[in-house]
């Protein structure tokens, strides 16, 4: 310069009244979407969770040792991060670092106003990430926050059950829940002797969102058969995502009396056999005259399941008069008499 040539005019200082960025991190406790919001009477604060500082592109800040910004909450869910340049920044949170290792996912973003909303967006890399905020010098920004709750689980099932009620003939199904989660409906599917062929036998609309415990149930009419009933329990969701529960089985053991019934009688045309049994047997009907003499060895043989099974014969080629049928039913005989008529 003038005075001295020595000099040099280029060296400036410039300063900056240091910005800062923070705030909590909370646990959810509600499972609806009116509970994406911070509640000091029911939620929690999150004391541990890893928070990094990134710069506008998503990068991260470096310190003056060139390492990576980094802090975690205290005791009370807070974070800060001070002593910042004017300029852009982002927040990012990591889920993992949770305590409890609980598999927690981030609540709905934006959800209410800045003193209670979740700021942390979910990304690809699987953490949470703040939108951009410009840091004015000076400026103290002490609402960036994230919310975090247990992974949704569509419904918690206490119990699934039943038993077959002999005095009024049907299988009584019940199940319980403790808690649904966007629970579009139930459909309860049976099958008969294997776990291979089910069948929807009974759809009930679900609570869709729920914290209470609730009880449904559906009586099965149709097990006239002796056997093994399964049941499965089809959850469905909102948006069509499924779980199956079970299967489960109920033993049928119908003390059925073996019936036989012929009707009508007389008869001209045709006669109906019907024959009850509690399970399978053969059956096999023989033909006599009044006078004992065989008039046909074999009307007709059927394996027979169990329950009622209705048989129809033609007795069209028979004269009218009356004849004497032998049903064979397993080792039981049954003599009945039938009338033909023109």
């Amino acid at each position: 310069d003038v005075f001295d040539s020595n000099g040099d005019m280029t060296v400036d200082f410039g300063f900056f009244v240091p910005a800062h960025i923070g705030d909590q991190v909370w646990f959810e406790n509600g499972i609806s979407a009116e509970d994406d919001k911070f509640n000091a009477l029911t939620d929690a604060f999150l004391p541990g969770v890893t928070v990094n500082l990134l710069d506008g592109t998503g990068a991260p800040v470096l310190d003056a040792n060139g390492s990576p910004i980094t802090t975690t909450t205290d005791a009370n869910g807070r974070y800060l991060f001070s002593g910042l340049a004017p300029g852009n920044y982002q927040v990012e949170f990591d889920p993992s670092t949770v305590p409890g290792g609980c598999g927690c996912t981030l609540v709905n973003p934006n959800v209410g106003g800045d003193a209670s909303d979740s700021d942390a967006m979910p990304t690809s890399a699987g953490r949470g990430v703040s939108a951009t905020y410009t840091l004015s010098s000076g400026e103290f920004n002490d609402s960036v926050d994230a919310g975090f709750r247990a992974p949704v689980v569509p419904i918690e099932l206490l119990d699934f059950y039943g038993r077959h009620n002999e005095s009024d003939k049907v299988n009584e199904i019940v199940w319980i829940t403790s808690t649904e989660v966007n629970n579009e409906k139930f459909i309860l599917e049976r099958s008969f002797d294997n776990i291979d062929n089910f069948v929807e036998v009974n759809e009930q609309e679900g609570a869709g969102n729920s914290s209470q415990t609730l009880t449904y149930s559906f009586d099965d009419a149709d097990v006239d058969q002796y056997g093994t009933y399964f049941y499965r329990l089809r959850q469905i969701d909102f948006n069509g995502a499924e779980e199956l529960f079970g299967p489960i089985a109920i033993r049928v053991e119908n003390k059925v009396k073996t019936v036989v019934d012929l009707f009508p009688n007389p008869a001209n045309d045709e006669v109906n056999i019907e024959v009850t049994v509690a399970d399978f047997a053969e059956l096999k009907v023989t033909m006599f005259n009044v006078a004992g003499q065989l008039v046909r060895p074999n009307m007709t043989s059927e394996t027979l399941s169990s329950g009622k099974t209705k048989l129809t014969l033609d007795i069209n080629e028979f004269t009218a008069g009356s004849y004497v049928l032998r049903i064979n039913v397993g080792r039981k005989v049954f003599i009945k008499k039938l009338t033909i008529v023109d």
